[in-house]
């Protein structure tokens, strides 16, 4: 009893340390006592001290509430062996129905506070929305997180809400909108939404300088431009200014090549269309009257960048590459071995991931790839990969192999850009900087001119980790014969330990290949003049260079000499590229023809260098977060062979002449 009351006393006044305390209880407790105060004072335990109270009440007879906790905590620490670093025990007791959704809340500290934090009227409608929203998704975290940040400004709300009523008709679905979105319309019966919101949004359009909005203060801080942009699109659309702008700043770019993907897609290119308009500062002064024969929706946010998303996404998949037997090579070991593009022309697409690119444990550095890759820890929600194709086979930083992927799930798409989007993946949702745009494959490829990313969710619907469906090995002279037949090594290692083929991309092959057919297209300019060829061909010369782009190496010299496809005497080089087209252009009889076409190629080289962008230094966000800032190229920059070691001067090609 001493002991009890020492430890009640401690906590409570932080009398002692939490490691501490958590050792006299576990010396002193017995029985089930131990467990109740371990869900009552939430104690810190590391993993061996959790480890040692599951066995120890493994088998034994406890209280039914008990054995539930002790059941999940088994559960949970099986699945994620970081557990003890985030879990706040006390979140199990909160109710049965959220037990679906531990594995990802107890590895966010935050989270669970918020979620305790709840009185029972917030939490019945917060966990009535969340498992709503997560019967049509896998990707559930972003309206969790949204909900908590603004619920509390629904107090009245919920207090009134009948819950009977609630769960059998569609309002549970604008509940879910409501409750992730600032109460800009300070609602108090969910019945009043729409007549208020449009009421307010009338008065608006009338008078931007309405003394009334005064009672509406997340509205009347706006700028007299925002409360027009925000009027239209809450009356149109049931979207705030915020969120049309968070979906035209990832969406925006692209949203064009989505057309034939279906009526779905159709429906949302033309919203993001619409909401584009509206958001233009050129068309202030004519949204007020233009009529987009939508009002009086209620669009989710979330739920349009989650289709949008899962568009994309199905995209993707439809085109990455398949080990088919039109492909197949030979058998070694066991072990089918694959080379891409062998039956399509040399033609691919492949997302990939470098395990060990960032960070090796003993487990990978061993070769124990699938333990590694499998090993239970789910902070990370999401693992990074590259697309790449055969004239854009980007050279990522392979320390032991790559693993190729082919079928991902709807939901599995979480953060993409076409350049390094700094992505945290060990957030409730995926923070990415602003490069955080979704576009087409071809488009994603023909943009990078660093590396792309998508981030994918480790863990699929059913719970289960994605696993690979193949290893690529890249066949390059670029690489040292001793590190390449390394790595051909740990492929070999890793296909029999996941069961998977092996699939070769004989880099070399496909830059001969590609090179052959630059020639061809420049060749066909010099004889057609077609100014639709001047963009293609840059763009793929670009593709390809930075394909083939392998750094420098220890002495400090490129790898692949300055602009050369191939490292061949007869490959194109940017500076023999754009000679040619200059050339051709120069030869125009017609001055008006010619004009006009370096007028073409003025913009496909000023779009080329938009492109690309440079590192820049680290700074952190608004939510404390370290992004890397970017700085584009510059047109001096292009058309350099680097600069003069004595007065840094840029060193050009003749062709800038």
């Amino acid at each position: 009893k001493f002991f009890v009351i020492f430890i009640k006393l401690s906590i409570s006044t932080a009398f002692a340390n939490e490691n501490t305390i958590t050792e006299i209880a576990l010396d002193n407790l017995n029985d089930e006592e131990i467990i109740d105060y371990i869900k009552e004072y939430n104690l810190k335990l590391n993993p061996e001290q959790l480890n040692d109270i599951i066995s120890r009440f493994k088998d034994k007879e406890i209280s039914p509430e008990n054995r539930d906790f002790i059941d999940i905590v088994t559960e949970l620490s099986i699945k994620n062996d970081e557990l003890t670093d985030t879990i706040n025990y006390q979140i199990i007791g909160k109710s049965k129905e959220l037990e679906q959704f531990l594995p990802i809340i107890t590895c966010h500290e935050e989270l669970q506070e918020d979620i305790l934090a709840l009185d029972e009227n917030k939490y019945k409608a917060f966990f009535l929305c969340l498992n709503s929203y997560a019967s049509k998704t896998q990707d559930w975290t972003p309206v969790a997180v949204d909900i908590l940040a603004n619920i509390k400004q629904y107090s009245d709300l919920i207090d009134g809400l009948n819950w009977t009523e609630i769960q059998e008709s569609n309002k549970i679905e604008l509940l879910t909108k409501l409750l992730a979105e600032p109460n800009y319309f300070n609602i108090t019966n969910i019945d009043e939404y729409l007549e208020k919101r449009d009421k307010v949004c009338e008065s608006i359009l009338k008078d931007p300088n309405n003394k009334d909005l005064d009672e509406f203060p997340l509205i009347s801080e706006m700028s007299k431009k925002d409360r027009i942009k925000f009027a239209v699109l809450e009356k149109n659309f049931g979207l705030s200014l915020e969120q049309a702008q968070v979906l035209i700043n990832k969406f925006g770019d692209d949203i064009e090549t989505i057309s034939e993907l279906g009526e779905n897609a159709n429906y949302y290119r033309g919203l993001i269309r619409s909401l584009k308009f509206i958001c233009d500062e050129k068309n202030i002064d004519q949204i007020s009257e233009v009529s987009f024969e939508t009002e009086n929706r209620v669009i989710n946010a979330n739920v349009v960048e989650r289709e949008i998303k899962d568009i994309y996404n199905r995209d993707y998949v439809s085109q990455l590459y398949r080990p088919i037997e039109e492909d197949f090579e030979r058998e070694e070991d066991g072990i089918k071995i694959y080379k891409a593009g062998k039956s399509t022309d040399g033609k691919f697409i492949m997302e990939t991931h470098s395990p060990g690119a960032v960070y090796a444990d003993e487990t990978l550095k061993s070769g124990n790839f699938k333990e590694a890759w499998n090993k239970p820890k789910v902070k990370s929600q999401a693992f990074c990969t590259v697309t790449s194709r055969q004239d854009m086979l980007i050279a990522t930083n392979t320390p032991f192999l790559e693993y190729g992927f082919y079928d991902f799930e709807q939901g599995s798409l979480r953060a993409s850009g076409y350049e390094d989007i700094s992505s945290e993946a060990k957030t409730p949702v995926i923070f990415a900087d602003e490069d955080e745009k979704y576009c087409g494959v071809d488009n994603k490829i023909n943009k990078t001119r660093n590396i792309n990313e998508n981030d994918r969710s480790r863990i699929q619907a059913d719970g289960t980790r994605k696993q690979p469906d193949y290893i690529k090995f890249r066949k390059s002279r670029f690489i040292p014969p001793q590190k390449a037949q390394e790595i051909w090594e740990n492929s070999k290692k890793a296909a029999k330990q996941f069961g998977i083929p092996i699939v070769i991309v004989d880099q070399d092959e496909c830059t001969r290949r590609e090179n052959e057919e630059l020639k061809n297209m420049l060749q066909e300019f010099s004889e057609t003049r077609n100014p639709e060829l001047i963009s293609k061909i840059i763009v793929k010369f670009e593709n390809n260079r930075r394909g083939n782009d392998w750094g420098k190496d220890d002495k400090g010299n490129s790898k692949n000499t300055d602009f050369e496809i191939d490292g061949q005497s007869s490959t194109i080089t940017r500076n023999s590229m754009l000679h040619s087209l200059i050339t051709t252009i120069k030869e125009c009889k017609d001055i008006s023809v010619a004009q006009s076409l370096y007028e073409t190629l003025n913009i496909a080289i000023e779009n080329e260098v938009n492109k690309m962008k440079k590192p820049g230094a680290k700074i952190l966000n608004e939510k404390g977060i370290p992004v890397v800032t970017k700085k584009q190229m510059t047109i001096e920059e292009y058309f350099s062979t680097g600069r003069d070691k004595q007065n840094r001067n840029y060193i050009y090609m003749s062709s800038y002449q």
